[in-house]
């Protein structure tokens, strides 16, 4: 037997099984791999698909829900908790309460507001006591929170920034005036108001520049300092992100001695029971004051504003009207 010969045979037999086998499994796996990628493309536009609708399910829930919570707002408006008409009362309350403190004591002093920013006839009367409706001085009852505001924001200013000194009261013996200043720094006198945003005109009120103005006059002439000018800070109370507006304005000597001469006429007449002059008004004034009824009645050398205004409609009336 020639082994050789069948050895080489078994290595063909083997050679050929091996490589055919191979071939098999190539094929298989040939054929496995088409079936995978197409599976996986099938899937990926399954995947966009669902994706798809499921954004656009999100998007109509969405859009539902915001239906509905517009709903349920107009809905539910109002509370059971919360009694707004009850609040506004306790509001009003406070006022009064406050209004009736401040009339409570003698004030020996007049105060630098009632001499810049009102007439003097008008805080005649109210120190007199002139019996008037209270409801009526305080038919808005939210000016509390907005003078609460101010306070706060008063406060929050004054902390924060480096005056000298802050909240100085001072008294003028000379004029019998008396008032409290915001801040001091150098040779400037601050005052701080709170403004709405959409009523600010870009421009600062007279009234609050003559508040600064006499006290600069009464610290130069009677607490020996040298103050030069009236810094007033505008800050927007409905809109506190917005910065506030200051305006820098030179002291007026002539102008301040002209407002302090009021204090010892209001004086004056108050010692006698007799009502001064409407030194002060303006028709804003008198058509909103509670006193009127007493004023018209009595006299005036000025004239009282709003009967101006009344005699102006009277002869009005009589031009004669032409119709085109």
């Amino acid at each position: 037997m020639d082994l050789t010969n069948e050895y080489d045979q078994l290595l063909n037999y083997l050679e050929e099984h091996l490589s055919e086998e191979r071939g098999s499994k190539e094929k298989v796996n040939e054929k496995s791999k088409e079936p995978l990628v197409h599976n996986f493309k099938i899937e990926e536009d399954q995947n966009k698909k669902e994706k798809k609708k499921v954004e656009e399910e999100t998007k109509r829930l969405i859009e539902e829900c915001k239906d509905l919570y517009k709903d349920q707002l107009v809905q539910k408006s109002g509370s059971d908790g919360f009694d707004i008409t009850r609040y506004e009362k306790f509001l009003r309350a406070r006022l009064i309460e406050d209004y009736k403190k401040s009339q409570s004591y003698e004030r020996p002093y007049i105060g630098v507001l009632e001499v810049v920013a009102n007439c003097i006839r008008k805080v005649y009367y109210e120190r007199s006591k002139y019996q008037v409706d209270i409801k009526k001085l305080f038919t808005f009852p939210y000016l509390y929170l907005i003078q609460k505001v101010g306070d706060v924001v008063h406060e929050c200013i004054s902390d924060i920034y480096d005056f000298s000194e802050v909240n100085k009261t001072i008294v003028s013996e000379m004029y019998k005036v008396k008032g409290k200043i915001d801040a001091l720094k150098e040779s400037n006198v601050y005052e701080m108001k709170t403004v709405d945003y959409d009523k600010f005109t870009g421009y600062y009120v007279d009234e609050h520049y003559y508040q600064g103005n006499v006290y600069a006059y009464i610290l130069n002439n009677e607490y020996n300092y040298n103050i030069k000018n009236v810094t007033l800070i505008y800050q927007f109370r409905d809109k506190l992100k917005s910065k506030p507006v200051p305006f820098d304005l030179p002291v007026n000597n002539e102008l301040a001695k002209n407002l302090l001469s009021r204090a010892p006429i209001l004086l004056d007449g108050l010692s006698k029971r007799q009502p001064p002059d409407v030194i002060g008004s303006t028709i804003e004034q008198c058509t909103y004051c509670l006193f009127k009824q007493h004023c018209e009645n009595q006299e005036s050398k000025i004239g009282q504003p709003f009967l101006k205004k009344q005699d102006k409609k009277k002869i009005d009336t009589k031009k004669p009207v032409f119709l085109l």
